[in-house]
Parts: C-alpha cells; sequence; structure tokens
C-alpha cells in the first residue's frame, strides 16, 4: 500500500528534488473532497471551459434550446425586432420612400439577432455556463416522476 508519489522540484537554491508520498487514504480524501458538490453552483472547477453550474444536458438539440426558452428570451428578441425597426426607420430618412422598407429589412435582422442571442443564452443555460436554476429543478422534478 505504497499510495501515490510525486516529485517536486524544490526551489532554486536547493536543487535536490523532495519526493512526497501520499497514502491511499489520504489520496482517496483528496480525491473525494476535489470531485464532490458544494452549495449549487459551487462546484469546483478544473479549468476555465468547465461549466460553473450543474449541467442540464450536456449536448441539447436545436428542439430542446427553443423549448427551453422563457420569457427574458422572448423579451430579448422583441426589444431587437423593435430597435431594429426605429434605428432603420432613423437611417432610411431620404428619400422618404425608402424608410419603411429599411425600416422593416433592420427589423428583421435585428429580430435575427435577438433570436440567436436567445437561442445562446438558452444553450448555455442548458449545457451549465450559465445560472440555470430553473432548469435544473425541472431536471430534478422529472427524474424525481421517473421513479
Amino acid at each position: 500500500d505504497q499510495g501515490l508519489c510525486t516529485r517536486e522540484t524544490g526551489a532554486s537554491r536547493f536543487p535536490a528534488r523532495a519526493r512526497v508520498c501520499l497514502s491511499l487514504e489520504e489520496f482517496r480524501r483528496r480525491a473525494v473532497s476535489m470531485t464532490s458538490y458544494g452549495e449549487w453552483g459551487e462546484r469546483p472547477r478544473k479549468s476555465a471551459y468547465d461549466p460553473k453550474y450543474p449541467v442540464v444536458k450536456q449536448f441539447p438539440s436545436i428542439g430542446d434550446n427553443l423549448r427551453n426558452m422563457n420569457m427574458g428570451d422572448y423579451a430579448r428578441v422583441a426589444t431587437f425586432t423593435a430597435g431594429g425597426y426605429y434605428i432603420g426607420y432613423i437611417i432610411g430618412f431620404r428619400p422618404y420612400t425608402i424608410r419603411v422598407p429599411t425600416a422593416r429589412f433592420t427589423a428583421l435582422c435585428c429580430g435575427i439577432g435577438g433570436l440567436m442571442a436567445s437561442y445562446l443564452s438558452s444553450r448555455q443555460r442548458l449545457t451549465g455556463y450559465f445560472p440555470n436554476k430553473a432548469e435544473y429543478d425541472a431536471m430534478v422534478r422529472a427524474k424525481a416522476e421517473e421513479d
């Protein structure tokens, strides 16, 4: 029962290397403490790219992302669309005959941009990169109903 042995480099004044050995119990204790979950949203991350919040669905489909959109996401789409119409109406000031078509075109472009931003936000909630308390609770309820 040797446990885990690693080599660590000493300081520059001490060129000798120190050998550090952990007992098997100490190694298991450290491994469990590194992988266990704390409170909600306090999952220890191995890198900056690991999700900070619990993962509801690791690889959501397009339908999953669209079904997961909430009222905030729909408000974002509506705001982008209305803002695009307003900006297009201001931009198309001369000749006045292109004012409404310009407004409609910019509303369409900005609406698509708002839809993409909302889709991304929904996906990031499902994959654990944004706060997802409601989605996580729904997942727990669905699993409890299955059992």
